[in-house]
């Protein structure tokens, strides 16, 4: 069975779906930016039981998508993903989202149809609390880089100083020559800085979240999608 192929565990939720297919766009994120694309996609794509079942795979680090039959494997980089959401025009089971292919710095839309809607509002806010603890990590982080790059600053000047009050105490000093002296320093502060990745993530420089404040407090009021984001039927295989 599929659902034996990709074991399920509490860390990494994985949802059951059809991938419906891609197509390139050229807005990240916003209300109504997956509407065109996902028309596109949607009038090109095959009948519903023909379309490729895959498992998607959801953590901190993106989303994994994985089709059983023919091994492939595709990650989707938390970094890259600037959307995601549930369809309400074509279809309520659908899910969509945008990213940009890092090799060729192209946006993609990209959909998925599930079992139901709740389960394509649980993939939604998975993937979006998913970026959440990305986004505070990598807030946590930047905050340390930032600490440890002043604490090598304030310790570069502490020794800058100590080395100026020495050459100011030898400079007082008489030679035996009778000449006293004011030597030049040299001075390195070897303050080694840790250069932080710049993401071309507009959701990563303004701390947003990938989805609107008033779906999230509709679908995380529904039972069934809170079922399934705690893993009472996410895995279940039903496509």
């Amino acid at each position: 069975m599929f659902k034996k192929k990709v074991p399920i565990t509490e860390e990494d939720p994985v949802f059951f779906v059809r991938y419906i297919g891609n197509t390139e766009t050229f807005v990240p994120s916003g209300k109504g930016c997956t509407d065109a694309p996902l028309q596109k996609i949607w009038d090109s794509s095959t009948e519903e039981r023909n379309m490729s079942r895959v498992a998607l795979r959801i953590n901190k680090t993106g989303m994994l998508m994985v089709n059983p039959e023919t091994k492939q494997e595709f990650m989707f980089g938390i970094e890259q993903l600037s959307y995601c959401a549930p369809d309400r025009a074509i279809n309520d089971r659908i899910v969509c989202w945008v990213y940009k292919l890092p090799e060729k710095q192209k946006l993609y839309c990209h959909a998925a149809i599930c079992s139901s809607k709740e389960k394509a509002q649980a993939v939604a806010l998975v993937l979006s609390r998913a970026f959440q603890v990305a986004f505070k990590e990598w807030k946590t982080n930047s905050a340390k880089v930032q600490r440890q790059r002043s604490l090598s600053q304030d310790e570069a000047k502490t020794k800058k100083s100590i080395s100026k009050g020495e050459k100011r105490a030898e400079s007082r000093i008489s030679v035996d020559s009778g000449v006293s002296y004011d030597g030049d320093m040299a001075t390195n502060n070897g303050v080694s800085t840790i250069s932080l990745p710049v993401t071309q993530n507009p959701l990563f420089n303004d701390g947003n979240e990938l989805l609107d404040a008033s779906f999230r407090a509709r679908a995380e009021g529904n039972p069934a999608v809170q079922a399934l984001m705690n893993g009472d039927g996410s895995g279940n295989g039903n496509i």
